[in-house]
């Protein structure tokens, strides 16, 4: 899905009305430059009917871009282009019927900061300390909210999270390592919290893991879990504190 703004289609609409009342005597400079905007929208916005259709009016471009400065619009030239333009008209008119936008609705969130900087969501320098894989899942999950999609946000968050654990407990736990295919957020929680000696991770930092797990983790593994909106939003903040602390400990430890 391609992120666009309706006023992109109100511009084209707006270059298309400047051009049909071109008159004689118009400055061709002025009228170049103003075809040459309406092809480049139609362009951005990947209308490929009608930009093909433009060509011939590109070709109009081209030759007035050549004249003298002080060059004004004649009678033929304004047909010209009148021409092109009911061609142009009528290729958007069809074309639009293909094109759907979709509003995103209000969110708890900022759906600006979602789709957009969803690491605002973290302390300034925490993004840079995650796996790839982790700010791959945040921002997944971040534009699951805008789009609407709870159960698919809620899902890659927690396995944002999972996946910043496991760092976690890596930096901590040296020795005796559970095996990567065996790791559970539970069985890595506890082998934190049971750490005697040495560098050893916040208490509190386990307690929130915990939480998460026993009422978000475990139940979103069941197949029949669906979130809410609201639901996705909440656990979006909690993972988000929780990898927080998570970065913030190892990094004070």
């Amino acid at each position: 899905m391609e992120r666009t703004r309706p006023h992109s289609y109100i511009l084209i609409g707006m270059l298309l009305q400047g051009l049909v009342t071109i008159k004689e005597g118009s400055s061709a400079e002025i009228c170049a430059k103003n075809i040459g905007s309406l092809i480049k929208r139609v362009d951005e916005q990947s209308l490929r009917v009608t930009k093909g259709v433009a060509l011939n009016l590109e070709e109009i471009k081209d030759k007035l871009e050549e004249k003298e400065p002080d060059y004004k619009i004649t009678s033929d030239d304004v047909s010209r282009i009148q021409n092109e333009l009911k061609s142009i008209n009528a290729s958007l008119a069809s074309e639009a019927k293909l094109i759907m936008l979709f509003k995103t609705t209000e969110r708890n969130l900022d759906v600006n900061r979602l789709y957009e900087n969803p690491q605002q969501f973290l302390s300034e320098g925490v993004w840079e300390m995650l796996p790839e894989l982790s700010q791959y899942d945040l921002e997944q999950s971040a534009k699951a909210i805008v789009y609407g999609l709870p159960t698919a946000a809620a899902f890659q968050i927690l396995r944002a999270t999972e996946s910043v654990l496991s760092d976690y407990y890596e930096y901590f736990i040296r020795q005796k390592r559970i095996s990567e295919d065996k790791r559970t957020w539970g069985n890595m929680t506890e082998a934190l919290r049971e750490k005697k000696g040495g560098r050893r991770p916040s208490s509190a930092v386990i307690l929130h893991l915990d939480d998460i797990r026993k009422n978000y983790r475990n139940p979103t593994a069941h197949p029949h879990a669906k979130y809410d909106i609201e639901e996705s939003q909440t656990l979006f903040i909690m993972c988000c504190e929780a990898i927080r602390r998570m970065v913030n400990d190892k990094a004070a430890k």
